[in-house]
């Protein structure tokens, strides 16, 4: 089984519309596009395969980029977080990594230009 619409939903409007591994900003209506602006998918944190559930706490929306090179994706945040925790890690939270890095372009200052004036 899959997660519920309803459920992908409430995922997506927690993560503010942004791929929870990179921050990307993502469109709603472009679920499973694949290569289309803003595309993105809803992802089992805990693989079904392990016993997983399609529950909200355990959905996590990440772009189709993220989504197609998860590897990459851990490379990218440990580059951002420099926490070097594993992807599981930033996924599930045990290592703080994912807690302490802000998602790109959001929690900044807007009138702070970097001592420009």
């Amino acid at each position: 089984m899959a997660f519920k619409e309803e459920t992908k939903r409430k995922a997506f409007e927690r993560a503010e519309g942004r791929c929870e591994l990179c921050g990307k900003k993502l469109v709603f209506n472009n679920r499973g596009r694949t290569g289309g602006r803003g595309s993105w998918e809803a992802h089992h944190k805990k693989p079904r395969a392990e016993g997983g559930e399609d529950s909200l706490r355990n959905c996590m929306i990440i772009c189709y980029e993220c989504h197609q090179q998860p590897q990459k994706a851990a490379s990218r945040i440990k580059r951002e977080s420099n926490s070097g925790s594993s992807l599981d890690d930033l996924i599930f939270g045990s290592g703080g990594g994912s807690s302490n890095r802000q998602k790109k372009g959001r929690n900044k200052d807007p009138f702070d230009f970097g001592g420009l004036f």
